[in-house]
């Protein structure tokens, strides 16, 4: 996950998630920086899906520009 976030940083965060929403204020000021693996670790399901990686590049979720590079 390291090489994730040094590439996509906190776009691998899925805002829209119930995980998400359930934060408490404080656990979502650890969205960003180097708390952020932290988080990510130990809610896993805050991580954004797919996660794609083609060429030495990653892709996050699954939209027009993810379907354009790998297809």
């Amino acid at each position: 996950m390291p090489g994730w976030l040094k590439a996509v940083g906190d776009n691998l965060i899925n805002r829209s998630s119930t995980t998400w929403r359930a934060l408490s204020d404080e656990d979502r000021a650890k969205a960003s920086g180097k708390s952020l693996e932290g988080l990510l670790m130990g809610n896993p399901t805050l991580i954004k899906r797919p996660v794609i990686e083609v060429d030495g590049n990653v892709l996050v979720g699954w939209n027009a520009e993810t379907k354009a590079r790998i297809g």
